[in-house]
């Protein structure tokens, strides 16, 4: 989609400004790194991407802008192709986003898949606690035992932190 954008920008009948066709090829650079990344990120991490996360959230909240600017500037011949095409790219970024925002549990390798939900959680679901929904769920219609919640993270656990605190109280007392 990006490359039809920047073919559609460099014809000699649109209304453009001096940077319309390197703002335009700059996008599609940036398309076919967040494609290598986001690739990248799926392999080797548990969680979904921050950075792409937020980024696509906001290039998408500033894309539904330009697109609105594209109808309201040009409404005949290649401005409305350019404006379709455009908005049909907006689209394609929130299906996008929508998939490197849900949890890849299912695609984990086996020793990661006992992670906490936490532990696999992206931005927008530990930002609202979305995790939490289904032991909210339980709890709502069970009762809750210390076997219904879920695993504590490694990191948290108290013979790693007391073992910390000794380690820390030996190296003070030499």
């Amino acid at each position: 989609m990006q490359l039809l954008l920047v073919i559609l920008w460099t014809r000699p009948d649109v209304t453009r400004t001096q940077l319309s066709i390197a703002v335009n090829v700059l996008t599609l650079v940036g398309s076919i790194l967040f494609i290598l990344l986001s690739y990248a990120e799926h392999l080797y991490t548990t969680t979904p991407s921050l950075m792409l996360n937020v980024f696509m959230f906001f290039t998408l909240l500033f894309d539904v802008a330009r697109a609105r600017t594209l109808w309201l500037r040009d409404a005949n011949g290649t401005g409305q192709i350019i404006a379709w095409g455009f908005t049909a790219t907006v689209a394609l970024k929130f299906v996008i986003l929508l998939l490197e925002v849900t949890e890849k549990r299912f695609m984990l390798k086996a020793e990661y898949k006992s992670y906490p939900p936490e532990a696999t959680a992206g931005i927008f679901n530990r930002s609202f606690f979305v995790w939490l929904n289904a032991l909210f769920w339980d709890g709502f219609s069970k009762l809750l035992f210390v076997e219904d919640l879920y695993e504590l993270d490694k990191h948290l656990l108290s013979e790693r932190i007391h073992q910390r605190m000794n380690d820390a109280w030996e190296k003070g007392t030499l």
